[in-house]
């Protein structure tokens, strides 16, 4: 039981930080916003289960000019950005519209979000509030994740106070390949093909040379065979002849 008690003391103490810590904002998040473009009239994508969702990750404006344009105002009224975007270009026939999703930097403060046509004609409007932690109310609510980062009206900066900075942006790394190393054949020279040739003729030199030596050890075998040949003859008729002179 002991146990149990402290499980449930320590789900006690924990569950307001990780209620708190739900609304702190993502200094990288951006919105989309679900709409429809249909009879050449934009307005809310009414088959959308929300009208805009908050995604974490980077925002990049794209463009500076387009055929609608939103503009996002605070809880005081006072405009935090504008974005633009282009007609869209797929059609559904079978729906007779075009679907399309918008996105536009986060803002912790934001009330709501104005669409426009390019000349400035008001369409519809979205509801911000609800996605908005930062009420502008002068209160400081740290236990919603109101700071000075990003509630500075509710939370103005301590003199002295070092702003955490947001994380950069990390730009992947272009890795060019390394230049091919031209390998140029060393030409060759008249030493090298002199050396060549003189090794060649002094290869045929002492390949005569190993004949002749052959040759000469042949005759010089069969002159040392005659010779013995012609003692042993010798030999056996010399007896002969000293007994015919005799009488």
């Amino acid at each position: 039981m002991k146990k149990l008690y402290a499980c449930i003391l320590a789900l006690t103490l924990i569950a307001p930080f990780s209620f708190a810590s739900a609304f702190v904002e993502d200094d990288r998040s951006f919105y989309i916003f679900y709409l429809q473009f249909k009879q050449g009239v934009l307005s809310q994508d009414p088959d959308a289960k929300f009208a805009y969702d908050v995604i974490p990750g980077v925002y990049e404006a794209t463009k500076s000019s387009g055929d609608f344009y939103g503009e996002i105002v605070s809880g005081r009224k006072v405009a935090l950005s504008r974005f633009w975007f282009d007609k869209p270009t797929t059609f559904i026939p079978a729906e007779g519209r075009s679907i399309l999703e918008v996105r536009a930097p986060y803002f912790a403060n934001a009330d709501h979000v104005t669409f426009f046509s390019t000349s400035g004609k008001k369409l519809f409007t979205i509801s911000l509030s609800e996605s908005s932690f930062c009420n502008d109310n002068g209160i400081c609510n740290k236990d919603v994740g109101e700071s000075s980062l990003n509630c500075p009206n509710d939370c103005p900066p301590i003199p002295g106070e070092e702003l955490p900075l947001p994380p950069e942006e990390i730009v992947p790394e272009v890795v060019s390949a390394p230049p091919v190393e031209t390998i140029t054949p060393a030409p060759i020279t008249t030493e090298v093909a002199t050396e060549t040739a003189a090794g060649v003729a002094e290869t045929e030199t002492g390949t005569a040379n190993s004949r002749s030596t052959v040759i000469s050890l042949t005759i010089g075998v069969f002159l040392i065979l005659l010779s013995i040949l012609g003692w042993v003859v010798w030999k056996k008729m010399a007896p002969s002849d000293l007994d015919s002179g005799s009488l």
